[in-house]
């Protein structure tokens, strides 16, 4: 009985060995930052979100503030930036994941929610958040607390921020989603027509609005924001030879003062968009 035992642990083992032996020899998947450097190029993934990125829709070309600092990032880095592939919040974590992109080049907001997802760069500004509700809409002058109620509709776009601060403050209310890849402004127009109470949306983004619809829609938490997100760009989980390259030009873009002169240059008020203090003042 012994013998038939050892006979058949050493056929298992000899039936083992070729996948063994193949795995061993499975080539490894190769980084983002190998990819890059062997490039000289790094992809990037973008959302069209004016003042950050801007698309011509004529011609293609791609301007912005997000835009402009990758271009000087490159150029310090002694790299190329290609602007490869235009996604939408709902999927900027399978892009990174299945290496369609290198990063997400836009003001990606640090968040637990896809910070178990993918990993961030070194914070370049800070964008703010507001809870914006039609002009003669008076419910909310005292606070948000009745927006915790299932008859009360919150507009966001799929993947968005917005619905994920619905969900954690207020998980009573109903939450509207307009599908990916939909402009996020829509959000506002949601509201100022009616089909939505409210929605929680960037600070630049509704003063635009409201200067281009007077009368229309109003922020009930001008002085206290929802939430202020450190402003990153999206990278791949774990890539951290690529996080420290970018990061290395990202320091020299916010001391030189070329993110400020950036922000100023696209009429962003530092009242939107935070600025982030030099460490050393």
């Amino acid at each position: 009985i012994t013998m038939r035992l050892v006979t058949a642990l050493f056929t298992a083992l000899l039936a083992l060995t070729p996948l063994a032996t193949h795995a061993a020899e499975a080539p490894a998947r190769e980084s983002a930052y190998d990819r890059v450097m062997r490039t000289g190029t790094l992809r990037c993934g973008y959302i069209v979100i004016p003042p950050h990125v801007i698309k011509d829709p004529n011609t293609g070309a791609m301007s912005g503030v997000i835009v402009d600092m990758m271009n000087e990032a490159a150029k310090l880095l002694e790299i190329k930036v290609e602007w490869a592939e235009e996604v939408g919040w709902g999927n900027t974590v399978e892009a990174l994941k299945g290496g369609r992109v290198d990063a997400i080049c836009v003001n990606y907001w640090m968040n637990p929610v896809e910070g178990r997802f993918v990993g961030f760069s070194m914070p370049f500004y800070y964008s703010t958040v507001g809870a914006y509700v039609r002009a003669d809409d008076h419910r909310f002058d005292a606070g948000l607390a009745p927006l915790n109620d299932p008859t009360m509709k919150v507009a966001t776009v799929e993947g968005s921020i917005s619905g994920v601060i619905a969900r954690q403050d207020y998980p009573r209310a109903t939450v509207s989603t307009l599908p990916n890849l939909t402009d996020t402004s829509q959000v506002l127009l949601e509201v100022s027509t009616g089909k939505a109470d409210l929605t929680f949306a960037d600070n630049f983004m509704g003063q635009q609005f409201m200067a281009a619809n007077p009368s229309k829609l109003r922020n009930v938490t001008v002085d206290h924001p929802v939430r202020a997100f450190p402003s990153t760009i999206g990278l791949p989980s774990g890539e951290v030879q690529l996080k420290t390259m970018i990061d290395s030009a990202f320091v020299q873009l916010l001391y030189s003062g070329f993110v400020d002169r950036t922000l100023t240059r696209y009429n962003v008020p530092a009242s939107a968009i935070y600025r982030v203090a030099r460490p050393y003042e």
